[in-house]
């Protein structure tokens, strides 16, 4: 623990903050296709808080298919709202 009358560099560094989603696997599976030996299919559930945001920009090298199964998202595709 640190002690509470650190300051200056001896203050502990600022907790990452949580996202605001959770990630659970379903499914993580080769496709069996020989063509296709260095794939896989990854099927997940993300549970986002409600008004959730994460602004970090990032992308997917592959085809995402996404459900939302309860209320509603909104996607920013490269600048694009």
């Amino acid at each position: 623990t640190w002690p509470a009358t650190a300051i200056g560099h001896d203050s502990p560094p600022a907790p990452a903050a949580a996202p605001p989603y959770t990630v659970t696997p379903v499914i993580q599976q080769a496709l069996s296709d020989p063509a296709l030996k260095d794939y896989e299919l990854l099927a997940v559930t993300l549970d986002i808080v409600p008004g959730g945001t994460d602004a970090a920009p990032h992308r997917h090298d592959a085809d995402l298919f996404v459900y939302v199964l309860e209320g509603s998202v909104e996607v920013e595709l490269e600048g694009r709202g």
